[in-house]
């Protein structure tokens, strides 16, 4: 839509302020908000990741499943906490489907403006945004990359796209070690989406490699499921059983429940609502 286009918003690099708030987590709660209060009680009592899976992680799921949603309510929170994010998207794609916001917030309002869109179209594009990162007026506070497969061409599969995901990693990892040695409040965050399944699971493997901390999204009937992937780093720990469960509203993100699934004795889980 236009309207997102020409919104503080979606206009990208300018001014903006806020008050500063405490630094966001990468928790599930972090990506979701919700309108009830015992609903917000819930996400809020989820467990945050360990310190030691670092600042960075990801969001995979398939199409259409409200990932570039959550990477805004992520960038959201960043905004609001008092920290600038630079948030790379296809402008295309913001037009076609813009993403939906947390309820009661509007395209107008100012603490958007600490989100500063970069619309790029090719991988090229994006390894001169990285490269050129310290060139930034105002270094932020955390990268974001709606559709990472979108920059790797060949669907994110085959030798040409790993390599291109290689690539792009090590370029993503030299702008956020430079941001963080300049950051005065802590190392630089870096949040992904990307699709996962067919030719694209040879990108969730080597994504995994270098992002220990992956949010999964699922179906769930008529809902869709947020949750941690169990790899080494997470399985052992007590958010590798923190789920959300969520609609997509015509308007918003509606979160259904959100809940901790404890892991028996046998290896299933069960639902252990908060």
């Amino acid at each position: 839509m236009e309207a997102f286009l020409e919104s503080p918003l979606g206009r990208g690099y300018g001014a903006g302020a806020g008050a500063v708030r405490e630094e966001p987590q990468l928790a599930l709660r972090q990506f979701l908000s919700a309108r009830s209060e015992e609903r917000q009680r819930q996400l809020e009592a989820l467990p945050a990741p360990p310190a030691e899976l670092g600042p960075r992680c990801a969001v995979c799921g398939p199409p259409r499943s409200g990932k570039t949603s959550l990477l805004f309510h992520y960038a959201l929170r960043v905004a609001e906490a008092g920290e600038t994010v630079l948030f790379v998207a296809a402008r295309d794609k913001i037009t076609r489907q813009p993403p939906l916001l947390p309820a009661g917030v509007s395209i107008e309002d100012a603490r958007l403006e600490r989100i500063k869109m970069k619309y790029l179209a090719t991988r090229q594009d994006l390894l001169k945004l990285l490269s050129g990162i310290h060139m930034l007026e105002e270094a932020p506070g955390a990268i974001v990359i709606d559709d990472l497969h979108a920059y790797l061409g060949e669907g994110g599969g085959g030798e040409g796209g790993r390599k291109a995901l290689v690539q792009l990693l090590g370029y993503l990892h030299e702008a956020s070690e430079f941001l963080s040695s300049k950051a005065e409040r802590g190392a630089c965050k870096v949040v992904l989406s990307y699709l996962r399944g067919g030719e694209a699971m040879q990108t969730f493997f080597t994504i995994q490699r270098w992002i220990p901390l992956i949010y999964r999204v699922e179906p769930d009937g008529g809902c869709y499921r947020l949750e941690v992937h169990a790899n080494d780093e997470t399985k052992e720990h007590l958010i590798a059983g923190a789920q959300v469960q969520y609609l997509i509203g015509d308007e918003s993100l509606e979160v259904v429940q959100a809940y901790w699934a404890r892991r028996r004795s046998s290896g299933v889980f069960h639902r252990s609502p908060h």
